[in-house]
């Protein structure tokens, strides 16, 4: 639509960025571009799912559906080499020892 390619112009006064803040607004400015020429037909806006009191929502998963979803995600990230686990290790070992540290000071 025209009015998409209106926002993509710059100012007469030229870009007001400079550095790599005026390089990845000029990528940006390239990107849309091409998914502004590459669109065929018009563009339509997608209505929003509103629940109750007109607020947005997402659906939520059941407790029972939820359970092998963290099953899976629990295995999946059982092994030393993940980084999930190692930050966890890492955040129960300071707490443990924050902890003894606290009950021994007076």
């Amino acid at each position: 639509p025209a009015e998409a390619l209106e926002i993509l112009e710059v100012p007469e006064s030229g870009p007001v960025l400079h550095g790599a803040a005026r390089r990845s607004a000029l990528r940006l400015i390239a990107l849309v571009g091409d998914v502004v020429d590459s669109t065929d037909g018009p563009v339509e806006v997608a209505a929003p799912a509103v629940g109750e009191g007109g607020r947005r929502h997402l659906r939520r998963t059941t407790m029972t559906g939820f359970v092998p979803v963290a099953l899976r995600a629990l295995h999946r990230e059982a092994r030393w080499s993940s980084p999930v686990a190692r930050h966890a290790v890492r955040v129960s070992a300071v707490a443990s020892v924050g902890y003894v540290v606290g009950h021994s000071l007076p």
